[in-house]
């Protein structure tokens, strides 16, 4: 698909196909996703499919909206900025200060700086610090 993919006004969300699909998430409710070749602006929630999704947040990316993983082993990786992952239901949970929410999500990577990730659920997947002086709570 070729062009910008405007939500315009509203709540608006993105489902991607079930081939696996990395969005990134560049700005306020705005990124980019392989198959879409002009992004996306003003979507708030993003939903992956049954293959295997990776949602990567950039400094500048926010979504007012949530996360749903979909089938498959999922992927939320934060900004280089440092991190506070919480998981408070299974596969599901918060990421501070960048979406309202996540499901069906069973991996969480941090990037260069440091991450918190508190647990207090059952995350399936695994959880990576990448860089710096991470702590798992």
């Amino acid at each position: 698909m070729s062009g910008n993919l405007n939500g315009g006004a509203g709540n608006d969300t993105v489902v991607a196909d079930n081939d696996g699909n990395a969005f990134m998430i560049t700005g306020t409710n705005s990124g980019t996703l392989a198959d879409l070749t002009g992004g996306f602006t003003n979507i708030e929630n993003l939903t992956g499919g049954s293959g295997v999704d990776t949602f990567t947040f950039t400094t500048a990316g926010t979504l007012s909206g949530a996360i749903n993983g979909g089938d498959a082993n999922d992927e939320i990786i934060g900004d280089a900025d440092g991190n506070a992952f919480i998981v408070n239901a299974a596969n599901a949970g918060v990421l501070t200060g960048k979406l309202s929410g996540f499901t069906s999500v069973e991996n969480l990577t941090g990037q260069d700086a440091d991450d918190t990730f508190t647990i207090n659920a059952n995350l399936t997947g695994s959880i990576t610090g990448a860089g710096g002086l991470d702590t798992i709570v």
